[in-house]
């Protein structure tokens, strides 16, 4: 019985962890690429490096971003999209 309380005792720790720790974090990182996977024509997304810009083209694992008042346009991984707000926000 005693080695059962003490394995209960032990395992409390990593029960703990995973659901404050590593659930969480996971679930955000399932919100972050579900959020990557439904980038559109003309969302407005904010880079990791800080760059605003529109979304002009979309490809597989690349978007292509408008910037600026002399529309640069710089193509990235989107993986580098840390922020995104829809056509309707603005």
């Amino acid at each position: 019985m005693d080695s059962t309380w003490t394995m209960i005792l032990m395992l409390i720790p990593f029960a703990m962890l995973y659901f404050f720790a590593l659930r969480p974090q996971r679930q955000k990182e399932k919100a972050q690429e579900e959020m990557r996977s439904d980038i559109a024509l003309g969302d407005r997304v904010i880079t990791i490096g800080g760059i605003v810009g529109r979304v002009v083209n979309v490809k597989e694992e690349t978007v292509t971003i408008e910037t600026g008042s002399e529309k640069t346009r710089l193509v990235m991984m989107k993986t580098a999209i840390s922020q995104r707000e829809s056509r309707e926000d603005h």
